[in-house]
This record gives structure tokens, C-alpha cells and sequence, in this order.
């Protein structure tokens, strides 16, 4: 789990979109797992959604695991092989929430430094990656 340690503390995520989301994230279980405990806002829609993602390491298969759920609908899970070539990607299946439909999503998260890191999100149709949106992410420890 020392692999995500950056994502303690408190984030801000900036969506190119002009959405923004905070986190504050804290080792549970005694350390096997971080949970994400979020807010995002999208002002043109004066929306707030609170949800949570936890994120663990699966002995078995040798690969992180996510669970993300929020309050308007949206579940899923996601795995990830860990960092590759500066790369961080989780891939799963999600339920988006109002019309309910199931997709494929990919966060690729790339590290800037210390406290500072992207993450580009995309959405599998017709067996193509499309870019749903990007998020500029700072951490407060």
C-alpha cells in the first residue's frame, strides 16, 4: 500500500470541466486498505455528490483493488497492476447513475512530485479509449 502513500492527507482535484473535488484519505484496517472520502462539486449543474473509494492490495492476484460508491448512484470496481512506466491505472467496470448503465473506466494517475499528480479519465466505446475528462490534484498532508 506504501505505493499511494501520496494520496494521504487532504486532496483538491481540479476538472478541466471546471468540477472540483476533495478528498481526505487515511489508511483503515489497520493499514491493508486507504479509503477516499470525497466531495465533488460540478457548479454548472449546482451539484455536490459525496462518495467514498477504497483501495487495497489483492495477495492473490498481486494487484491493488478499488470499490467506489457515491450518493448519486455510481459504484464500481477497478484494478491495477501498480505503477507502470510512471503510470498508475485502474480499469473496471462502473454503474453510472441517472440513466443506470454499466462502462468500462481507466484512471491513469501520473505523479508530478511529492504532493502534486494528474489523473486523465477514460471511458471505453466500441473498444476505444475516450477521454472523459483530466483532473489537476494537489495534497495537504
Amino acid at each position: 500500500m506504501h505505493e499511494l502513500d501520496f494520496l494521504l492527507g487532504s486532496l483538491r482535484c481540479v476538472f478541466r470541466t471546471g468540477s472540483i473535488r476533495t478528498a481526505r484519505v487515511r489508511p483503515i484496517l489497520g493499514g491493508h486498505y486507504y479509503q477516499l472520502d470525497l466531495t465533488h462539486v460540478r457548479p454548472r449543474k449546482k451539484e455536490r455528490v459525496r462518495g467514498s473509494w477504497v483501495l487495497g492490495w489483492d495477495r492473490v492476484d498481486a494487484s491493488f483493488v478499488s470499490y467506489y460508491f457515491d450518493d448519486a448512484g455510481m459504484q464500481g470496481t477497478s484494478a491495477s497492476p501498480g505503477w507502470q512506466d510512471g503510470h498508475f491505472a485502474l480499469t473496471g467496470s462502473f454503474v453510472l447513475g441517472e440513466p443506470a448503465q454499466r462502462v468500462v473506466i481507466k484512471s491513469d494517475i501520473t505523479r508530478i512530485d511529492e504532493d502534486h499528480f494528474t489523473i486523465e479519465e477514460h471511458i471505453e466505446k466500441n473498444g476505444k479509449w475516450e477521454l472523459l475528462d483530466t483532473q489537476e490534484c494537489t495534497r495537504k498532508r
